[in-house]
């Protein structure tokens, strides 16, 4: 069983649910990310808001970024496993949703950070290498 001990997780940005769109468009731009998660009151995440889903979404109907609630434009099923997971279970759930990051949750249901496909591969390679020698 191996699991994401050891793998340095990209941090969370969270925008909440009743946040304007434009929070999460300044989040993405200022920050240079692809995605930013979308958590409740409680901290929990209940989506994730992508480049792309703004793209679709505010480019092909115009929309108030000042008063449209973040959870209008949010996908509301983003890939997710807690991180006690393993790395079998992320790479299967990695080429389900035909995606290249994945969100990993406490135990809380709170996000704890962000794994790439290519954080995970050089993880396994590394892991390998290790035991080889």
């Amino acid at each position: 069983f191996v699991d994401f001990t050891g793998i340095n997780l990209r941090p969370v940005v969270t925008v909440g649910t009743d946040d304007p769109v434009e929070v999460a468009i300044h989040n993405l731009r200022n920050r240079g990310l692809e995605q930013v998660m979308v958590t409740d009151e409680r901290g929990h995440l209940v989506g994730v808001v992508t480049e792309f889903d703004l793209q679709q979404q505010v480019g092909c109907d115009p929309i108030d970024l000042t008063t449209t609630p973040t959870s209008a434009v949010m996908d509301t099923a983003p890939p997710s496993l807690p991180v006690r997971s393993s790395i079998a279970e992320a790479i299967d759930t990695l080429g389900t949703y035909e995606t290249s990051n994945i969100t990993l949750t406490r135990e809380t249901g709170q996000p704890a950070g962000v794994a790439s496909f290519r954080q995970i591969a050089a993880f396994v390679e590394a892991s390998l290498e290790a035991t080889d020698n």
